[in-house]
């Protein structure tokens, strides 16, 4: 095959367009799969490896296909170097070729080869003729072309052999060779015949392959690869066989379940699942069968063919009692099998298998309730699950689009079509109660909760024990929120950390004590003035420090948030409290804890000084004022007790002079007189502090007998008292446990004790008896103390006088 090499195809100019110099072509590489060849003046052709650009432009350049194809396309290449003079060489330039069997009017030849199956009966066979391998339509085309000639050298190979048959040719088995040639003669002759083994078997195919042969330059060039069908009539002479031998099916209560091949299956040996048809005799007791083209349309028979694709089914009634319908199975030949088919009714059940909070971001309203947040199951059609809302929302409302719902299916909640709106913007919680039913199930009460999710980013928060964090952006970041209502955003703390506490960071002079933070602002954050204040405590492992708050900003509904302090052990102390098990929260993990460094001197001076972190202002005021007031007293006591010390000493100093014992003998209880010495040198508060009344009765006993200043004590007509005994102190009472003055303007009161008929007299002998012999608590019945009247009672010097068993400081 030759082509002529035309200025179309090489072109070579110089910008010296009057200049008549040479453009010469040197063939540095020539073609692999052809030659060029240039026509000499006398016609003949000769192969040549350089020519010029006047050549080209004459038309007398060729190139000719040598070398065999074996495939429709090919590529051949050659390299030139273009000199001329006065110019620069053009070197390697590549000229591709294109060697392509269209070019002969034989490419591509699909759909211009035809193909039609081949019908044969089983164990028949059925000759391979026009009709079947049909070219009209390719020698259409060739003889358009003037490639008549083509039509002897076109030949067709079998490349596969057909599986249930065998192939003859000329009345010669073929099947056993290894190629099997044959042309447009033999299909037009009929001699190319396809023979079936007689198996059940409904189709096969043979492969052909269409060639262009008898060439030496296209040996055997594949135009076209194609498959003939071949199709089988099977002959019904195998019986059928019910494999199922108890049909039956689970159906659920008023649901409709398909009859499948599991349930109910024929086995034809001739494998023709159309011709096996079931026709009902009775029909059920609870439901009917239906096909799925017209589910309301009662049938009375079908194929296993309709059963193997799922075509036929079972609608129940919704009855509790099982049922049954008898059918027949034939295939129209053999003898029919009759059956019954057993139809068990399944309880209708209900669960609620997903109940989660419907979550939405902080500033806006309206979130969609997915079946991860609300959905139901059942073995029956789950679509049909209705929600009824038996307690509507308090702070919004349900939709369906833009109606106003009370109930709602589960396959609206499938179809995302069910949504909650927030109508009150001030609450940041919300819930709705359903019940949910499906037929006579009814799951009531189910609370749905609704909340707002803060509009913040949050990251890992780590310390060590007993060291302290900055909050910072990467720990809570509420710059969406602060942009969204142009404000500054404030944390309200709702729950204070375990372990530590909030405090935020005071100017370096201040000299207070820090408290515990219970609200800051997303300022505080972004100036780092918030910090986290772990106490001294040893941990094991990582422990983990919750802290609740509550996010709010204007013109958006508040938000309840928390976040995680990730403690980390610090370096072992003396005197720690072991904290080892708790465990650290799931919220944020330990592996991707980031640990704040420490506060720097001035924070640290400043954490000196907390040590009650939980006292605020006001607190800190009511505690001053307290003290002042108790200050305020001790003093004015302390001045009291001075004065009266001092006039004290006094007195006894002026009745020192007169030779007189002022003073009064007072009933006292048994008093060392060795360890409290009767010259006054002993201290009041070295004694014992006064008994308190432990009952009404104890308190109607202690009563103070003072008489009036400047009345002189006469001799007491109580014979047991002795009046050797030195003489009593000014009289005393009791406050706290310190023991001070009574003035003796303290009017004259009489003092009966109470007595018991069995208690014995007191007399000298008991009076001088050991202190821890008798309760002193008790007087003596014979005991007369009304003979102590106001004349009798004397002023003594401030020494420690013995009082008797049955007699106490008042």
């Amino acid at each position: 095959m030759q082509q002529s090499l035309t200025k179309d195809h090489l072109s070579v100019t110089t910008n010296d367009k009057d200049s008549e110099r040479e453009i010469v072509y040197y063939v540095r590489k020539e073609p692999e799969k052809g030659r060029i060849l240039l026509e000499n003046p006398g016609g003949a052709l000769s192969p040549v490896t350089q020519f010029t650009q006047g050549q080209v432009d004459k038309n007398m350049l060729l190139y000719e296909h040598t070398k065999p194809m074996k495939s429709f396309t090919t590529m051949d290449t050659i390299i030139f170097d273009i000199e001329t003079q006065h110019a620069d060489s053009l070197k390697g330039v590549a000229f591709n070729i294109e060697i392509s069997v269209d070019s002969l009017g034989i490419g591509n030849l699909e759909g211009k080869i035809q193909l039609n199956p081949l019908d044969v009966m089983e164990g028949g066979h059925s000759s391979i003729g026009p009709e079947h391998i049909d070219l009209s339509r390719l020698l259409t085309v060739w003889q358009g072309k003037g490639k008549e000639d083509l039509t002897s050298n076109l030949e067709i190979i079998v490349e596969t052999f057909p599986t249930h048959g065998w192939l003859s040719l000329n009345n010669e088995n073929i099947s056993e060779s290894s190629q099997v040639r044959f042309n447009r003669t033999d299909i037009r002759d009929r001699l190319l015949v396809y023979h079936h083994d007689d198996s059940d078997t409904f189709g096969d195919v043979l492969t052909l392959g269409f060639y262009i042969s008898g060439d030496e330059m296209f040996p055997h060039i594949l135009l076209y690869n194609g498959t003939l069908q071949i199709n089988v009539t099977y002959v019904n002479d195998q019986p059928f066989e019910l494999i199922t031998k108890t049909p039956k099916i689970n159906v659920v209560q008023g649901q409709k379940m398909v009859i499948s091949s599991d349930n109910l299956y024929t086995k034809d040996l001739d494998g023709v699942s159309k011709d096996i048809i079931y026709e009902i005799i009775s029909n059920a007791t609870n439901g009917f069968v239906v096909k799925e083209e017209n589910e309301t349309h009662l049938v009375q028979s079908f194929t296993q063919e309709d059963i193997d694709k799922d075509l036929v089914y079972f609608v129940h009634d919704g009855s509790k009692s099982p049922g049954t319908f008898h059918f027949k199975v034939s295939d129209g030949k053999h003898k029919p099998v009759y059956k019954a088919f057993n139809i068990i009714a399944v309880s209708l059940s209900l669960t609620l298998v997903n109940k989660t909070t419907l979550e939405f971001l902080q500033g806006t309203t309206t979130v969609t309730i997915k079946p991860k947040n609300l959905g139901a199951a059942t073995n029956g059609d789950p679509e049909n699950i209705l929600y009824n809302v038996t307690k509507e929302p308090r702070y919004g409302r349900l939709f369906i689009g833009e109606q106003l719902i009370s109930q709602f299916k589960q396959k609206d909640i499938n179809n995302g079509s069910v949504s909650y709106m927030q109508l009150d913007m001030t609450a940041s919680q919300d819930y709705f109660v359903v019940a949910v039913t499906y037929g006579e199930n009814i799951l009531s009460d189910r609370i749905i909760n609704v909340t707002v999710v803060p509009l913040i980013k949050q990251g890992p928060f780590g310390v060590h024990s007993g060291d302290s964090g900055v909050l910072t952006l990467d720990v809570l970041d509420a710059s969406k929120l602060a942009e969204q209502t142009d404000s500054d955003p404030v944390y309200s703390i709702t729950k204070q950390p375990k372990y530590g506490y909030l405090q935020k960071v005071a100017a370096p002079r201040v000299r207070r004590e820090a408290e515990a933070v219970k609200r800051f602002t997303h300022h505080d954050i972004i100036q780092e003035i918030i910090i986290y204040k772990s106490k001294d405590i040893e941990i094991r492992g990582s422990v983990a420090d919750v802290v609740e708050y509550v996010l709010t900003a204007p013109g958006v509904q508040p938000a309840r948030g928390r976040f995680v302090v990730i403690l980390q052990p610090k370096v072992p102390s003396s005197s720690v409290q072991l904290i080892s098990d708790v465990p650290v929260s799931s919220d944020v993990p330990p592996n991707e804890t980031t640990l704040q460094p420490a506060l720097d001197d001035r924070e640290q001076e400043l954490e000196e000084n907390v040590h009650t972190p939980q006292i605020s202002d006001d607190h800190l005021l009511i505690i001053c004022l307290v003290v002042g007031v108790v200050v305020l007293t001790l003093a004015i006591v302390l001045v009291i007790k001075y004065l009266t010390t001092r006039q004290r000493s006094k007195r006894s100093a002026r009745g020192h002079i007169d030779g007189k014992v002022p003073g009064s003998q007072t009933a006292q209880t048994d008093l060392n007189t060795e360890r409290f010495p009767s010259n006054g040198s002993g201290s009041l508060s070295e004694l014992p502090p006064a008994v308190p009344p432990t009952s009404p009765s104890s308190l109607a006993s202690s009563c103070s007998v003072t008489p009036k200043r400047g009345v002189k004590a006469e001799k007491s007509e109580n014979k047991d008292v002795d009046p050797t005994l030195p003489p009593s102190p000014p009289p005393y009472g009791v406050e706290g446990n310190e023991w001070t003055e009574v003035s003796p303007t303290v009017p004259t009161c009489k003092v009966t004790p109470l007595t018991k008929p069995d208690r014995p007299e007191v007399n000298e002998t008991t009076l001088n008896a050991p202190y821890n012999g008798k309760d002193p608590s008790e007087p003596s019945g014979n005991e007369e103390w009304s003979r102590y009247e106001g004349n009798s009672i004397r002023y003594g010097a401030s020494n420690n006088p013995i009082l008797r068993k049955n007699q106490y400081w008042v």
